[in-house]
């Protein structure tokens, strides 16, 4: 029995030896300790962010506004203390049942030492500017819009805010070794747009002040055909997309690169096809009408609006007034591939890339063969039948005008910055086609002066500007009380006291006849930079 005993006490004794080996081998052996330090350790991601999208002068359109965010440990007394100031509503028993730090929104610091703060910026602000082209985010990827073209880019300058701490062998945090965290974000990379910020937001306001239920506007610099502002109506906000997943008028299509029906504005297409034409044919400069206020092309009746008849015009009368059977009947003059020609050239066919990969198609045309259909053709003439364009060509086509016959594709696109001060990466602009005489633009924009001094495009008549304008009614087919509803359009440029000149095109779709507040809200933007230049 004696040898038992003295056995066992032995082999406990070299046991306990071995454990005490082993604890001072663990304590004293730095890879190790690192090893099992690292094992109690947690890292978590509490916010993400990605490049900037800027405007034109280097001002942020998305991460303009910083946020107060508390970093709390999941500690009853520390939620306790920031109750009142958190921004939303904490469920404080699932954050404690976590044992995770949680990331909350707050409107002021507490003195609480075991609470950290942080100012970032968020992604958008509630009615974030530009949203139908920002487009928005599923997650941390781009679902839409330049979030979702511009991926690339924007990834690039991506960061994150993680927050390391210690945990035990529950996985609950450690509370007295604290917080530690590594800020990557606010990063100042990014897109730079040709954008004009306060333009863009002037523009959105405006079109919601004047009841723009359902339509666009487009805003070009001249000549080089720089998208300064365009607003899709009704807006959407980036901040919160699945609010308008049932709404009306559909917010999520954006309207300044869809087309539709352009009416009358499509005349100044028709307008310099024929000055384009052979003289020897005919001379668009003597041909005259004599409009009763209504024509025939086939047997099928056209009419001016109202049915109004205008008498005598000749192109310059016929644009100041809008004289559809002039057009209708000038048109039957005009070979079909000088009436399509001039359509390309003014880029109205064609698709654009305004930003790499993200593409405006091009408008909807008959084919040459089509307009030897004399019915079709008076379509084609009034900018009705089977010609959609949308507000975007529309603005391409007036700024080819106003820059004297010469064509410039659309661009949103300005370049990259990796610092936020200024563009690092310059996109080189589009090449620029003199593919009409500059007489010609001349005279077309005198007649658009025209129409705005004495003609159907008054309203957008300004002392602080002059301005060219063309105006348009289109039917669309579609009724409400038996009543159609039309597409309305404002469409033109002005010149400013410093000679500089600005694209302006005003889409009100789909309305009850005589709602159409375009030439209002044309002139409001006019004045606005006239006031601001």
């Amino acid at each position: 029995m004696k040898k038992r005993a003295y056995f066992a006490l032995i082999s406990l004794f070299l046991l306990l030896s071995y454990g005490v080996y082993t604890l001072y081998n663990a304590a004293t052996n730095t890879p190790y300790a690192e090893t099992a330090l690292s094992q109690q350790q947690r890292k978590l991601t509490l916010l993400t962010s990605r490049g900037v999208i800027y405007d034109r002068n280097l001002i942020p359109i998305t991460n303009s506004e910083n946020t107060l965010y508390a970093i709390v440990p999941p500690d009853l007394i520390c939620l306790e203390s920031i109750r009142e100031s958190a921004a939303n509503e904490l469920d404080f028993n699932e954050i404690i049942k976590k044992g995770a730090p949680v990331i909350t929104e707050v409107r002021y610091r507490t003195d609480n030492e075991k609470i950290l703060y942080i100012e970032s910026s968020n992604r958008y602000v509630k009615n974030q500017p530009l949203s139908n082209i920002i487009g928005y985010l599923n997650g941390k990827i781009g679902a839409a819009g330049l979030e979702k073209y511009g991926e690339n880019i924007l990834n690039k300058y991506s960061g994150e805010l993680n927050a390391t701490y210690t945990v035990d062998s529950l996985g609950n945090m450690l509370q007295g070794d604290g917080i530690t965290l590594d800020n990557s974000l606010d990063k100042k990379g990014g897109i730079v747009l040709t954008i004009d910020k306060n333009l863009q937001i002037y523009t959105e306001n405006i079109g919601k002040e004047l009841c723009l239920n359902n339509g666009a506007i487009v805003i070009l610099s001249v000549p080089d055909s720089e998208i300064l502002a365009a607003a899709s109506f009704p807006l959407l906000d980036s901040s919160a997309p699945e609010k308008y997943l049932e709404s009306e008028n559909s917010p999520f299509v954006n309207k300044c690169f869809s087309s539709f029906a352009p009416g009358s504005v499509f005349k100044l297409n028709i307008a310099l096809a024929a000055l384009s034409e052979d003289k020897n044919i005919f001379s668009p400069y003597s041909f005259k009408y004599n409009c009763t206020g209504t024509t025939y092309s086939d047997g099928m009746a056209f009419s001016c609006f109202g049915a109004y008849p205008h008498g005598e015009v000749d192109l310059h009368l016929a644009i100041e007034k809008s004289c559809n059977c002039f057009f209708m009947n000038l048109s039957k003059l005009i070979s079909p591939s000088t009436l399509i020609s001039t359509s390309i050239k003014l880029g109205l066919t064609s698709s654009t890339e305004i930003f790499p990969d993200y593409y405006i198609e091009g408008g909807k045309m008959p084919y040459e063969a089509d307009l030897r259909n004399n019915r079709a053709l008076s379509n084609f003439a009034i900018g009705q039948g089977e010609v959609l364009l949308s507000p975007v060509k529309i603005a391409a086509m007036i700024n080819t005008i106003a820059s004297r016959g010469v064509y410039t594709e659309p661009t949103i696109y300005k370049g990259e910055t990796n610092d936020g001060k200024k563009v690092t990466l310059e996109i080189k602009s589009a090449d620029s086609i003199p593919d009409f005489k500059v007489s010609d633009s001349l005279l077309i924009e005198n007649y658009m002066a025209s129409a705005v001094n004495y003609g159907t495009a008054t309203k957008g008549k300004s002392d602080l500007y002059k301005a060219f304008a063309k105006t348009g009614t289109a039917q669309t087919g579609k009724f409400i009380n038996d009543k159609e509803l039309l597409n309305y359009w404002y469409a033109g440029f002005i010149e400013t006291e410093s000679k500089n000149r600005y694209v302006i095109v005003v889409l009100n779709a789909e309305a009850k006849e005589n709602d159409n507040p375009t030439g209002e809200i044309f002139k409001a933007i006019g004045e606005f930079i006239a006031s601001n230049e």
